[in-house]
């Protein structure tokens, strides 16, 4: 029994002894349960590796040195620590002072001709300058040049401009000590400097002029081949091109009278010049006209035409007026020919006046001509006919007197020396024969009226052979116009 007591003794302290292991082991999984929760409920992993503190009841080293010894079935979390600290030095490029720097940059103007200036100011997050630092400046993208601040902060880099045209600058700095954006600006380069003159001229309305215009650089030396415009108050009439004098001609017809300005310009981009101005005086055409020869008849209705200035057509459409022996008798209207006409029935025989008054406008002066002509009392047509037949020659001359008077004149015929003379058959008048001269005269008097036939002469000459010429002349009085006369060709075989 005592045997079967210690064995039961035995087996109680075993039994004791697995309880308080029992006992041990639940204590362990109960504080590796509170890691877990501390971990899920304070600690977070994030995709990116960053580790981030969430609650202040716990000492980080403390975490630390617990967490290396208890946790050990979690790769993510047992190496916590390291992985933290390799982020901070290797993934994050900081600045530890927190400086920031700042450019600014101002807008270029300029002439191709002539260099510029770049220029660029560093400073930091307080506006201080910041000197010793390269600039690197770019025209269109393209690096130019570069250049470091002074003690003001400020880089400046002389350049020459490629051409005439608008462009983007920027200005770059590249250090780390203080980061800085670049910042860009705007370039406008013009045509290089040169000089207008626009000389002062004067002329007459509907007159043609020439202006001229003088292009120079800027040490007064002719620019050729460049198209200057011209304006006369405002308005463009015209360009030309300058020669190798720099010389612009532009001929122009005047159309306004006054004092007017006139304006040279040159629009490209090459060269920059001011435009230039001038005074053009033009005065009131000095109108011209002329009365044209009138050819009239008693009785009868004929054109009074007078001629102005040719090639003025500011004239069209305007007046004249006309005056028979100062008295008006009508008006007329300048036609694009610059003529004006006006038809009158003569009344009378002998010598008048006509007149032509123009009495001018805002742009031509005025005028007057006069002029006399005379009416004749009759007037003459001469008809001359031949036949040639065997050597002879057979000529018939018909006077016609229209009128309105009867009239007395003579009429000479000059014979050729092959021709032999014989004496002529006359209607009316008397005929004389001159041997030496060889000369027939036909004497009228008082010669009568007729619309077909005044009188008639009937002649038969014969001659030898050869080609001859045969035109009666009319001596003729003051008061006997010859209206028609026709000279004779013929061929004797």
């Amino acid at each position: 029994m005592y045997k079967n007591s210690e064995s039961h003794f035995k087996i109680l302290i075993f039994s004791f002894i697995l309880f308080l292991a029992l006992i041990s082991l639940a204590c362990e999984e109960t504080n590796a349960s509170e890691v877990e929760n501390a971990l899920d409920n304070d600690f977070y992993t994030n995709s990116y590796g960053d580790f981030e503190v969430n609650s202040t009841n716990y000492n980080t080293d403390t975490f630390n040195n617990s967490t290396t010894s208890n946790i050990s079935t979690s790769s993510n979390t047992s190496n916590t620590s390291s992985d933290y600290n390799s982020f901070n030095s290797a993934n994050v490029d900081y600045n530890e002072n927190n400086y920031s720097g700042k450019l600014s940059v101002p807008n270029v103007y300029g002439s191709y001709d002539e260099g510029v200036v770049l220029s660029a100011t560093l400073t930091d997050q307080n506006n201080n300058p910041l000197s010793n630092r390269k600039i690197i400046f770019y025209v269109d993208d393209v690096k130019v040049g570069e250049a470091n601040t002074n003690e003001q902060g400020i880089a400046n880099f002389n350049y020459k401009p490629p051409a005439y045209d608008n462009f983007v600058i920027r200005a770059s700095y590249s250090g780390t000590d203080y980061p800085t954006e670049d910042v860009e600006a705007g370039m406008a380069i013009q045509g290089a400097k040169s000089y207008l003159k626009v000389y002062p001229a004067s002329g007459m309305f509907g007159k043609n002029i020439t202006l001229t215009a003088l292009f120079t650089d800027k040490n007064n030396i002719g620019i050729s081949k460049k198209v200057i415009y011209f304006e006369i108050n405002g308005v463009r009439i015209g360009q030309a091109t300058t020669n190798s004098q720099g010389l612009a001609k532009l001929t122009y017809r005047l159309d306004q009278v006054g004092n007017l300005l006139v304006t040279s310009k040159y629009n490209g981009n090459d060269y920059k010049a001011d435009d230039a101005t001038g005074k053009l005086s033009v005065s009131k055409l000095k109108t011209q006209i002329s009365i044209n020869k009138f050819k009239g008849y008693y009785n009868q209705k004929s054109a009074i035409i007078v001629t102005l200035n040719k090639g003025i057509t500011s004239l069209v459409g305007k007046k004249v007026k006309f005056y028979v022996n100062n008295k008006l008798v009508g008006n007329g209207t300048i036609n694009y020919q610059t003529m004006a006409g006006l038809i009158y029935k003569v009344k009378f025989i002998g010598k008048f006046t006509i007149k032509a008054v123009f009495n001018g406008d805002e742009n031509h002066t005025s005028v007057t001509k006069s002029k006399t002509f005379s009416i004749p009392s009759s007037t003459l047509f001469v008809i001359n006919n031949r036949l040639v037949k065997n050597k002879r020659v057979y000529i018939q001359t018909t006077l016609i007197n229209v009128g309105p008077k009867k009239s007395s004149f003579k009429i000479s015929y000059k014979i050729p020396k092959k021709f032999k003379y014989f004496k002529p058959k006359v209607s009316t008048g008397k005929v004389i024969y001159n041997a030496k001269k060889r000369t027939l005269t036909w004497t009228l008097k008082k010669l009568k009226v007729h619309k077909s036939k005044s009188a008639r002469l009937y002649w038969i000459l014969t001659s030898k052979k050869g080609k001859f010429n045969l035109k009666p002349k009319i001596i003729k009085t003051s008061s006997t116009r010859l209206e028609y006369n026709n000279k004779l060709s013929f061929v004797v075989r």
